[in-house]
């Protein structure tokens, strides 16, 4: 974790006093943190919320009557949320409103898809924004796998370790691909491409037959931490 160089404004600091309050009082947004395991696994949809400065966010359906994923929050891992077949307009909105919408995606939908939508970015320079990403890996492979999430606002690029394979790269905004590791205690570490400034590190109990996605959030110099979600 960064912390603060210099006194920013207080926008940041509430959103971090939100985050701690719900992390220590309510496990509605599920497991989270550095290590393995953090979010179950399953089919459907679910929220990376990367975006420090942003609100809890729903997700419904246009084929649902119902909330799809209620309350993501910011650096909390959460299992997937299960969608119809068929083509839908998934939308992401502010919880609790669902007529704030921050955007949305038509989809069509199979069973036994995986999607992800990141939020991230800020309500300053850079702006809040999203995407959608398919969750897609073999149906078999040797060990376990993990990728890395670039929530990170503050750099263009991430440079990635993680034990047992080699360093690649992810663009702010972007997935990696997925990268083959041996299961068991997996340390995976970001930094900073340009300088390689470190940004966040998490630490996977990777289990055989499993996959694994790294979301690195915040904002790198004021806040940043890594979340693990399980994929299957």
């Amino acid at each position: 974790m960064n912390t603060p160089r210099g006194i920013k404004s207080a926008r940041p600091v509430i959103a971090l006093l939100f985050v701690a309050f719900v992390s220590g009082v309510c496990a509605c947004g599920g497991g989270g943190g550095g290590g393995g395991g953090g979010s179950t696994g399953g089919t459907g949809v679910r929220v990376l919320h990367g975006s420090i400065d942003s609100v809890p966010v729903d997700v419904v359906s246009s084929s649902s009557s119902s909330v799809v994923v209620s309350q993501a929050m910011f650096g909390l891992a959460d299992s997937y949320k299960s969608l119809r077949s068929g083509a839908q307009i998934l939308s992401l909105t502010k919880a609790f409103n669902t007529s704030q919408v921050v955007d949305s995606f038509s989809v069509d939908y199979a069973a036994g898809a995986r999607y992800s939508i990141l939020l991230y970015g800020d309500h300053g320079a850079f702006g809040v924004r999203t995407a959608l990403i398919p969750d897609e890996f073999p149906a078999s492979f040797d060990g376990s796998l993990v990728r890395v999430v670039d929530g990170m606002t503050g750099a263009s690029a991430l440079t990635v370790t993680a034990s047992g394979a080699a360093p690649f790269a992810v663009s702010f905004g972007e997935a990696s691909d997925y990268v083959a590791v041996p299961s068991g205690s997996v340390t995976v570490q970001a930094v900073r491409s340009s300088d390689l400034r470190a940004a966040a590190t998490a630490v996977v109990a990777a289990q055989s037959g499993k996959a694994y996605t790294v979301l690195v959030a915040g904002e790198l110099g004021y806040y940043t931490k890594a979340v693990v979600f399980a994929d299957n």
